[in-house]
């Protein structure tokens, strides 16, 4: 696989966590921090135990998960953003 299909790969993994995220955050009842944290974290791996992404981005999943761990949940949208905007399209 070239450099450019895997970038492709993991964009379209962060294109489609972004919008499950976004239309979450549509749901006033479900869009306090903490509520966001297990989406996300349910959501990732949900998508990694059903394999419905390329296994190259399983790295990429288990990354975010761990990364999750310590990180304060109002700057997880951002972040994910902005790795969705600096992967070569």
């Amino acid at each position: 696989m070239s450099e450019l299909e895997l970038a492709e790969k993991v964009r379209h993994f962060y294109f489609c966590l972004i919008l499950a995220l976004n239309i979450h955050n549509k749901q006033p009842l479900l869009s306090n921090e903490q509520m966001k944290r297990r989406f996300i974290l349910n959501w990732l791996k949900t998508a990694k135990s059903r394999k419905l992404f390329n296994p190259v981005v399983a790295r990429e999943i288990d990354w975010l998960i761990k990364d999750m761990t310590g990180v304060r949940m109002q700057g997880i949208e951002p972040r994910l953003m902005y790795i969705y905007e600096e992967i070569v399209e």
